[in-house]
């Protein structure tokens, strides 16, 4: 299994306070949903997909690995 962290957020709060321990501020934070970098909401997976969110606001998704024959 293999879980990854998404562009997509719980809402703005959670978005904000993600990015600004990166230094951005809540205008950066707006102008990157503007601009379709991140989005508000959970994110559409396939069927074989998880979806989950970690205690900072951040969907994940977690997906089974292929094996190739």
């Amino acid at each position: 299994m293999m879980r990854v962290g998404t562009s997509h957020f719980l809402n703005l709060t959670t978005a904000t306070a993600y990015y600004a321990r990166q230094g951005l501020t809540g205008e950066d934070v707006r102008a990157k949903l503007r601009e379709g970098e991140i989005f508000i909401g959970e994110p559409v997976c396939q069927r074989w997909e998880r979806v989950g969110l970690d205690f900072e606001g951040r969907y994940w998704v977690q997906t089974k690995l292929r094996r190739k024959d």
